[in-house]
């Protein structure tokens, strides 16, 4: 992903100077930073894009994975609770699926 990434990442800066206000292209800049390890860049553009859109589930989602990176399982499911994300979505097939391996993993690992 890390030359695939990159590219994605300018193609991204390219998008935000011309729609800067687009909550949407700060979570994909978001994700793709998650996605290449570069947590602390991944929340600032997570918080641009929280900034612009408090309440879009797909962002809290992806807060929720960055805390697992973090280590803060406990805080990621509860910030998945306070934001109810319905059973019986797509979105919660495959979204919760990744935090719940990604919870069990850290909690492994940590020995919790």
């Amino acid at each position: 992903m890390l030359e695939g990434g990159d590219e994605a990442l300018r193609q991204l800066e390219g998008a935000l100077q011309r729609f800067p206000e687009n909550p949407s292209i700060y979570l994909w800049k978001a994700k793709t930073l998650l996605d290449l390890e570069r947590i602390p860049e991944a929340n600032e553009a997570l918080h641009e894009s929280l900034a612009r859109s408090p309440e879009n589930i797909l962002a809290r989602g992806l807060q929720a994975q960055i805390h697992i990176k973090e280590g803060r399982v406990q805080e990621a499911r509860r910030l998945l609770e306070r934001y109810g994300i319905p059973e019986n979505t797509a979105f919660q097939g495959s979204f919760l699926a990744e935090i719940e391996r990604n919870v069990k993993d850290s909690e492994e690992s940590s020995g919790v």
